[in-house]
């Protein structure tokens, strides 16, 4: 967790709400929250705070390197659909801190 000092760490969580962007579990949910890479490190994304968003520990993992697109379809369900999760996400990153 050092590789992002810890107000820059801070302010993408409560830019995000504190809340998962995949799952929208939120720490009240008892979710630990981390930081994903919208273009994955392995894929040449940075740590830039247009590049990380929220999410909990769980989808963190279950992502991996998958695109966003392809994960966002992994991700959807009866209630929201892997657009809505997309959209969400892509206005996340576009916020600025």
């Amino acid at each position: 967790m050092n590789w992002l000092k810890p107000w820059r760490r801070l302010a993408i969580y409560l830019r995000d709400g504190l809340q998962c962007l995949w799952c929208g579990l939120t720490v009240e949910d008892g979710i630990k929250l981390t930081l994903d890479h919208a273009l994955p490190r392995s894929a040449g994304g940075g740590n830039e705070t247009t590049n990380l968003f929220t999410c909990c520990l769980s989808c963190n993992a279950s992502r991996a390197n998958n695109d966003l697109v392809s994960f966002a379809f992994e991700k959807s369900t009866d209630f929201i659909d892997a657009t809505e999760i997309l959209a969400h996400i892509r206005a996340q990153l576009s916020t600025d801190i």
